[in-house]
């Protein structure tokens, strides 16, 4: 089974199945920390990021890698392909 995972930092380097994909959303990209986390904002933005097939297995290595449920909870997410599909997607927030 794949799922689907919107990247849009360092996740992206640990898996090879992904093409280029945005989210709209108020949210900015918080780097102040180790790593980048998405924090809600007042204005809307647009989020570059990838989109990742991921299998059950690689699903589990993504959730020990961004620290969920301790660091990052995962939403469902609208994504837009560069191809202009709409998707949904997990988002490590």
């Amino acid at each position: 089974m794949s799922n689907q995972v919107f990247s849009y930092g360092t996740l992206t380097s640990k898996f090879n199945d992904f093409e280029p994909a945005r989210m709209t959303g108020f949210y900015s990209i918080d780097t102040s920390e180790m790593y980048p986390r998405l924090v809600k904002d007042k204005e809307l933005s647009v989020i570059s990021g990838h989109l990742m097939y991921l299998t059950d297995e690689e699903f589990k290595e993504a959730d020990d890698y961004e620290g969920y449920p301790e660091l990052y909870t995962r939403v469902k997410k609208k994504v837009i392909l560069d191809s202009g599909l709409i998707t949904t997607a997990w988002v490590y927030i």
